[in-house]
Formats: C-alpha cells, structure tokens, sequence
C-alpha cells in the first residue's frame, strides 16, 4: 500500500491526484466560508464591549433593542435568495456555471443582491 503512494503514471501524477486537488478545493472553500462566519461572531463579540463606553454604550442598547427585527429581516432575507437561487438553478443550472450547484447558485443571488455582479453585463 505505501508503494501505491510513490507510484507515478505516464503524465508524472499518482492516481488519484486530480481526485485529491478537487477535494482540496472542496475543503477550502468550506474553510473560507466557515472563516466568514467567525468573522460576525467576533464582531459580536466586539460589540459586546461597547457596553463600558458611555457613547458607544448607546450604539449597543439600540442594536440590542432591535435585535428581533434585525433578525426578522435576515431570515426573510436568506429566505428570498434561498428561492430565488433555486429557481435560477433550476431554470440555468444546465448552462451556466454560477447557478450549476445550488450553493453556487444562492452565492450568485446574493453578489447580485449587494450590487457586486451584475448577469446583465
């Protein structure tokens, strides 16, 4: 089994090296999205000491406040390019490659949402 590590085929790849770079992307991708979330959770946190500062104290109390219906927006939020990602993925998921996964397709959803793609152009 450790010889099959060290074999090598006529292109000068062991088999089973394009399987492994795919994974390897798969994985980063994971990793990066993963890194997007702690990336809100520390900013939670941040806020959080927005407590001891007398100005800033009232940034937090209003965020605080409106906690519920900030809430209430994202869900709706995620809820639409949930949809709307799945309806472009089941229309263009054949021909074009932004919509061909689903995850690909609500990414795509949301960098049109926020002005950063434009599929006009």
């Amino acid at each position: 089994a450790s010889q099959d590590l060290f074999e090598i085929d006529s292109n000068g790849l062991a088999p089973g090296a394009y399987k492994s770079i795919y994974l390897q992307s798969k994985y980063i991708k994971l990793y990066l999205e993963i890194a997007s979330f702690r990336i809100i959770i520390a900013s939670m946190v941040l806020m959080s000491y927005f407590e001891f500062s007398a100005k800033l104290s009232m940034f937090y109390e209003v965020i605080k406040s409106a906690i519920v219906d900030i809430l209430f927006f994202l869900a709706i939020f995620f809820f639409n390019t949930a949809i709307f990602g799945l309806i472009g993925h089941l229309i263009f998921g054949q021909t074009e490659k932004d919509v061909s996964s689903l995850d690909e397709a609500m990414f795509t959803c949301f960098l049109v949402t926020v002005g950063e793609k434009n599929p006009l152009l």
